[in-house]
């Protein structure tokens, strides 16, 4: 296993390496179960319940969950701050997102009656370890319906955006602010993603939850600085 960084991989080899043994982990914005491949690598005692809105990618995550019989499985919704809401959705497979992308991509724009992630998980909400989110500048909806996934959670991995290409969204201060409030410490930026142009547009920042005891030791040592 060849670890880079920034990278997803290697931030959650770095969190292996803090102590962190989760049990259940869910991936909110699953797309083609990538990520949760990715993290099994990593950690594949972990339990993983994927969740994704677009229902075209259904026997994809099938797939996924053949590859790892037992372990993980998956739902089909659209999450949100409210339980059994109307939403447009606007599909566009990798941008697709509550908040309309500005961009002349292709689009086919639906409405979807929303689930809260507390809602979807049941009595699981509370067993959470590991929350990963990925939904184009909806994030925070979703985690504003997720208080008890939250609370459960002594990490989290999410995209936030510098740029905001998404009309609406929230952009990367508004992130840190909200996870801040939650009990949160920024732990790593994971990745770089950005225009043509050069500019960064967005980033996976991850988070542990600051009285987990997870984060690194911050005294610098022979071993760790040199």
């Amino acid at each position: 296993m060849v670890i880079t960084f920034p990278s997803i991989l290697g931030s959650l080899v770095c969190l292996r390496s803090w102590g962190f043994r989760p049990k259940l982990a869910v991936d909110v914005g699953a797309y083609h179960g990538d990520w949760t491949r990715l993290f099994k690598q990593v950690f594949p005692e972990s339990a993983v319940v994927m969740v994704e809105a677009q229902e075209q990618k259904r026997p994809i995550l099938e797939s996924v969950c053949q590859s790892f019989p037992g372990d993980v499985s998956y739902q089909m919704a659209l999450l949100a701050r409210q339980e059994g809401t109307p939403v447009r959705f606007v599909e566009m497979e990798t941008g697709s997102s509550v908040f309309e992308e500005a961009s002349p991509y292709p689009r086919h724009v639906v409405e979807k009656t929303a689930r809260t992630l507390d809602g979807l998980l049941a009595e699981a909400a509370a067993r959470v370890d590991f929350l990963k989110l990925d939904v184009q500048g909806y994030e925070l909806e979703v985690l504003a319906g997720a208080p008890q996934s939250l609370k459960s959670a002594k990490a989290v991995l999410m995209e936030a955006s510098l740029l905001g290409a998404n009309a609406g969204c929230p952009l990367i201060f508004d992130v840190m602010k909200f996870m801040d409030a939650a009990g949160f410490r920024l732990a790593d930026f994971c990745s770089q993603i950005r225009r043509r142009d050069g500019a960064l547009w967005q980033t996976d920042l991850l988070f542990v939850r600051a009285d987990a005891g997870l984060l690194p030791d911050p005294k610098l040592t022979a071993g760790n600085w040199g």
